[in-house]
């Protein structure tokens, strides 16, 4: 069954979270006691989550950090950064 339509409305259960037709709302009938409410997550997968973000987070800092050290030091010129070559400049020349 659809649910959340023009035709059949949709009701969030208390204990589970999980939304059910009218004729299933009740916690008996779609045996709730054996659900895991929607939106909570054991605390492993919280924590592997967190330590996660927290590595993200200090992989971008530091690479942000390593970016601007770079972007201060001298500038390069040529293509490359490698300079004027002789064969260009030979080219330029003739």
């Amino acid at each position: 069954t659809l649910i959340d339509t023009t035709r059949e409305q949709g009701i969030t259960c208390e204990r589970c979270k999980r939304r059910y037709c009218l004729p299933h709302r009740h916690e008996e009938q779609h045996d709730c006691k054996t659900l895991t409410p929607v939106g909570i997550l054991p605390p492993t997968v919280q924590q592997r989550t967190q330590s996660a973000l927290s590595k993200l987070k200090l992989w971008a800092e530091n690479k942000r950090k390593d970016d601007e050290k770079r972007r201060a030091g001298p500038k390069k010129s040529g293509f490359l950064g490698l300079g004027k070559s002789s064969n260009s400049s030979a080219a330029v020349s003739a």
